[in-house]
């Protein structure tokens, strides 16, 4: 169940990007809505094995929480998990996909200091993850959304960090061409990207595509289907 809801949300997505190209008004809500539900991207070789009872427990409130679209929940499953005093690479990237989640509803909620917040914790869980965790495809595409996040709380800083946006979409998509979550993050990456940088609303779109694709070929992928 969870592969085809989260697929539908990227086809809702695809939607919403074709409507900007055709110049039709989206809101920016709508543009980082995909960003709300949690994605995937924990498998066994990354996660070291199984789920404790309790990260499985947070795995159920969060996708309850998104079928009914309650925010709220969701806030207060992550700051439990947040507090938590021992954290393994499984529990870490639970966490991290599912503060990627709340992240971008804030910043489509226009809530910049609470996202601010959040993108802070979710940064410092990356950086765990990087240090305990083997190099992946998948902790590429987070650098390159949270680095894409805070182009998006301050865009002055997109000269500085875009580039680096840019390396790890693009090396996510490299060590893990089946990846979808790499292909949502690379098309991010060169929807947003001024042409004159490289910028492609067209591609973006193909590998938009390509991500609800694969998803649909590889359901493990999505993390619902730990449940």
């Amino acid at each position: 169940m969870g592969a085809e809801v989260v697929c539908a949300a990227i086809q809702r997505y695809i939607s919403f990007m074709k409507q900007s190209l055709s110049g039709k008004s989206v809101s920016v809500f709508f543009l980082l809505a995909a960003c709300c539900f949690p994605f995937g991207a924990v498998d066994a070789q990354e996660s070291g094995g199984g789920a404790s009872p309790a990260l499985v427990e947070y795995r159920r409130k969060i996708y309850t929480a998104y079928y009914a679209s309650s925010m709220d929940v969701w806030k207060t499953a992550i700051d439990e998990m947040e507090a938590a005093k021992k954290k393994n690479v499984a529990y870490l990237l639970d966490l991290l996909n599912y503060q990627y989640g709340y992240i971008g509803w804030c910043i489509g909620e226009e809530r910049t200091a609470e996202a601010e917040r959040y993108l802070a914790r979710a940064e410092e869980n990356l950086g765990l993850l990087r240090e305990r965790a083997a190099p992946s495809s998948t902790l590429l595409a987070y650098q390159a959304a949270l680095t894409g996040f805070r182009i998006g709380l301050s865009p002055i800083s997109a000269p500085f960090i875009g580039p680096g946006a840019v390396e790890a979409a693009k090396a996510s998509l490299e060590a893990d061409n089946e990846n979808p979550f790499a292909h949502l993050q690379y098309g991010n990456v060169l929807f947003y990207m001024p042409g004159l940088f490289g910028g492609s609303r067209e591609k973006a779109l193909f590998h938009y595509q390509t991500a609800a694709t694969l998803m649909e070929r590889r359901p493990q992928a999505v993390s619902y289907t730990h449940l």
